[in-house]
């Protein structure tokens, strides 16, 4: 998903400063990163930061962001910021904390997310800021579809991060994956101007021992069984019920 989170060694903790965003040293830090990302110069870094602290909406959206750390119970104020690139060079941005158009997909953005709520940024070399980037290309549903049915699916099947869940627990729990896997791909398609259809799950029509769902008694019974059988018959008829539907 282009995960792009840095760390910027040898620099001292820095807690937030008195003055303007002009001074304080985590938005220089986010603006460092932020050049990396977006492949601007060395020689550009200086450029690259005077401009966006030019743009009074970018840096209040920037101000924002950093002070935002210290929210209630309800989340951050402002979970999540947006950086986009602005000229024809390429090593200018702009910020907002609303979602990027159309227009502003066409070229590299970047989100700044919150990971550790009610955390301030704290920078140093053994400091892990509580802040990702996360850069949105064009094709980011299929980079989501492909990470779902490749990395999560697999996680959630695994009967080792099954241990401690009821059959109710774990049948609805995938089941209701089933049905997200089966919406984002009808989604990936809807976007690529296709009409495309979930297949089965694989589990539904592979044979071969339990997949970590299933009835109790399917679980406690033999391999090979009639109530096994019974069992694993059953529930691929659910779940190809549930692809059909």
């Amino acid at each position: 998903f282009g995960v792009c989170q840095r760390y910027c060694p040898g620099m001292v903790d820095v807690k937030k400063s008195s003055g303007s965003l002009t001074s304080d040293e985590r938005a220089t830090w986010i603006l460092k990163r932020v050049a990396t990302i977006f492949a601007v110069k060395r020689d550009r870094h200086d450029h690259f930061q005077r401009t966006f602290r030019e743009d009074q909406n970018s840096l209040k959206t920037l101000d924002r962001f950093v002070d935002s750390h210290s929210q209630g119970d309800d989340g951050p104020q402002c979970p999540v910021i947006y950086f986009h690139q602005t000229g024809n060079s390429g090593d200018t941005c702009s910020a907002a904390d609303s979602l990027p158009t159309v227009g502003q997909m066409k070229k590299k953005v970047l989100a700044l997310v919150w990971s550790k709520p009610g955390v301030d940024i704290e920078i140093g070399p053994v400091k892990r800021p509580a802040v990702v980037f996360i850069e949105l290309a064009k094709g980011t549903m299929e980079i989501i579809n492909s990470y779902c049915h490749s990395v999560y699916l697999s996680v959630l099947m695994n009967p080792a991060n099954q241990r401690g869940w009821s059959d109710l627990i774990s049948r609805d729990l995938i089941d209701k994956f089933h049905g997200y896997l089966a919406s984002l791909h009808v989604t990936v398609g809807l976007m690529r101007g296709q009409t495309l259809l979930p297949l089965p799950p694989r589990e539904a029509v592979q044979d071969g021992p339990g997949t970590g769902s299933g009835t109790a008694a399917a679980k406690s019974a033999p391999p090979g069984s009639s109530a096994a059988a019974t069992s694993t018959s059953k529930d691929r008829v659910h779940v190809l019920e549930g692809a059909v539907i």
